[in-house]
């Protein structure tokens, strides 16, 4: 199948330079070609397009054949495949819309209604949902800022180990790390997020532990808190 392509002929090529342009494309396999006003319109198929790109971008021509494109790469200026960075926030998007938000939504919708019979959906429900969000956001952040400086790091050291470009790990590097943040973010918040609710909520008891002194507050908040954080 082919397709028409058009290249601008620049403002210092004369007759002679557009006739040797024309003639270079038809012996790189274009065909139709035609040149009048300023421009040069012919057509191309597969598998003569990767030459007469070459012949147009050698000579530094603006032409509108578009970039090879798939899922995850495109073609760049210099005729390389590089992937694509659309493709990783749809992908990390992605993850999360199938694996986090259903459950996630699912459960607090369930807690909303269960504390609304009590009329406590302000007092306590919202409460427990802006820890529960703030506390997960903040560890997801912690973790892409460690995973991001740990890539920085490697980047230099996979060069040097394998016959590969770094970026060519990179998508499955972020993406990977996207998905083992998430997961983890989410598993920390769940088992932390009311130990810290607890304990920025605490108050004293007014008694104290006939043992070591304390007041009971501090096992009924602090301890488990410390405990969440160390094991």
């Amino acid at each position: 199948m082919k397709k028409k392509f058009t290249v601008k002929i620049p403002e210092h090529y004369d007759a002679d330079d557009t006739r040797r342009l024309i003639l270079a494309l038809s012996d790189s396999g274009a065909t139709d070609i035609t040149g009048n006003e300023g421009v040069v319109i012919g057509k191309i198929t597969k598998q003569s397009r990767d030459t007469i790109l070459g012949e147009l971008n050698n000579r530094g021509l603006s032409h509108n054949i578009k970039p090879k494109r798939t899922f995850w790469k495109q073609e760049n200026d210099t005729g390389e495949m590089e992937i694509r960075d659309d493709r990783i926030v749809e992908a990390i998007l992605g993850i999360i819309a199938i694996f986090i938000f259903p459950r996630m939504i699912t459960t607090k919708l369930m807690d909303y209604y269960w504390f609304q019979q009590f009329g406590l959906e302000d007092i306590v429900f919202m409460k427990n949902f802006t820890t529960f969000i703030y506390m997960f956001v903040a560890i997801f952040i912690i973790m892409t800022v460690v995973s991001q400086i740990n890539w920085k790091i490697m980047k230099g050291w996979f060069q040097k180990t394998y016959d590969s470009k770094p970026d060519e790990v990179s998508l499955y590097y972020h993406i990977g790390t996207v998905i083992v943040s998430l997961i983890l973010s989410y598993v920390i918040t769940v088992f932390n997020w009311m130990p810290w609710l607890r304990y920025v909520n605490r108050v004293s008891f007014g008694e104290t532990d006939p043992i070591f002194g304390n007041d009971i507050g501090f096992y009924v908040f602090e301890l488990p808190f410390i405990k969440s954080v160390l094991f």
